[in-house]
């Protein structure tokens, strides 16, 4: 293990691209310095070189252990994992972007749970659990999902606790007597919604933004069916497809 490991602690890894200015940041930056050191060891993991954000410096200073495994191949980054003796490996991104989920299909630990980032099944066999709540995962759709569900008593969505009760922030939350108490305008009929664009707001009925969310729906459905397509007559998905997991790590 890496020194100054103490034993009989539970190694909990967290591995993510987003430890950057990004949303995931911006919620869990206070998440990883805050487990009990007695009890929990924790390491995380970056999968996306140092943007040199506040986020990114935030995470690195608090976590016990943070390592920059972004130039790492696939097979090598598992391996430090491995070699870190991590007993549970969080994924934070799932399938999203700047994800390297062969990572995790290398099973450089014994547990691997699905949380924040993705809120929804990966039907992958190499991720044993997912952190969700009644809400985003309903036990009537529990089949469909591929992992184990884990499910807060509230709800699985975490935001930094010292950013949420910033003064300063919240006080540029507050509303001004020139702000309308909603995007509906005052005078400004309820099949119309007022947005600000520049000093004047701008009206834009109810049935032009149905008709353009129905176009902007078309256009992605058409951009889903042709991936499809190119997958089924065997070209690569993406122009350069990333290395291929194989093997396994004992």
């Amino acid at each position: 293990g890496p020194d100054g490991a103490r034993p009989g602690r539970l190694r909990v890894g967290y591995l993510s691209s987003d430890f950057a200015n990004h949303p995931l940041s911006h919620l869990m930056q206070s998440v990883f310095g805050m487990h009990d050191r007695s009890r929990v060891e924790v390491f995380c993991y970056a999968i996306s070189p140092d943007d040199l954000s506040p986020y990114r410096a935030k995470v690195a200073s608090e976590a016990e252990h943070f390592i920059d495994i972004s130039a790492l191949a696939m097979p090598q980054a598992a391996e430090r994992i491995a070699a870190d003796g991590v007993h549970v490996l969080v994924n934070l991104n799932g399938f999203t972007k700047g994800a390297r989920n062969e990572i995790c299909a290398l099973r450089p630990a014994p547990v691997q749970v699905l949380y924040m980032g993705f809120p929804a099944t990966m039907a992958a066999s190499y991720i044993d659990y997912l952190v969700s709540d009644m809400v985003v995962t309903p036990p009537e759709l529990e089949w469909a999902y591929g992992e184990s569900i884990i499910r807060m008593p509230h709800s699985y969505f975490v935001n930094d606790h010292r950013q949420s009760f910033d003064p300063e922030a919240l006080g540029l939350l507050r509303p001004r007597a020139s702000t309308p108490p909603s995007c509906f305008a005052p005078g400004l009929p309820r099949e119309a919604a007022a947005f600000p664009r520049g000093r004047q707001p701008a009206r834009l009925p109810v049935a032009d933004m149905a008709r353009e969310t129905e176009e902007s729906l078309q256009r992605d459905r058409a951009a889903a069916e042709a991936h499809a397509a190119r997958i089924a007559a065997g070209e690569a998905p993406w122009p350069h497809p990333p290395e291929a997991a194989a093997g396994s790590i004992q």
